[in-house]
C-alpha cells in the first residue's frame, strides 16, 4: 500500500513544470537528476533517489516536485523529520 501511494503522488508531482526562473540549463540538468532520482524511487532505492533529488533541487530549487518526491522519500525510509522540513518546501 505504502509503494502504491508513493507511485501516485510521485506521478502527480511530476505534473508540476519546471521553473521559468532558472536558465535552461539549469533546469534541464534538475530535469535530469529528477527523472533519474524517480527511476531510483521505483526500484525503492531510496538512498540513492535522495542523492539525485538533492541534486536537483541544488540546479533549480524552484522544483516543488523535488522537494516533494524528496520528502516522500524521506518519509519511506522512516525518516520523518526529514520528510516534515522537505514536505513545507515543497509548498
Amino acid at each position: 500500500m505504502k509503494k502504491a501511494i508513493f507511485y501516485i503522488l510521485a506521478i502527480i508531482s511530476f505534473s508540476n513544470s519546471f521553473s521559468y526562473g532558472q536558465s535552461q540549463e539549469n533546469v534541464t540538468r534538475a530535469k535530469k537528476y529528477f527523472d533519474q532520482a524517480q527511476e531510483y524511487a521505483q526500484k525503492e532505492q531510496f538512498e540513492d533517489a535522495i542523492r539525485l533529488y538533492k541534486l536537483s533541487i541544488a540546479a533549480d530549487g524552484d522544483q516543488a516536485s523535488s522537494y516533494f518526491n524528496l520528502a516522500l522519500s524521506y518519509s519511506t525510509i522512516n525518516l520523518p523529520d526529514s520528510a516534515k522540513r522537505y514536505y513545507l518546501l515543497a509548498y
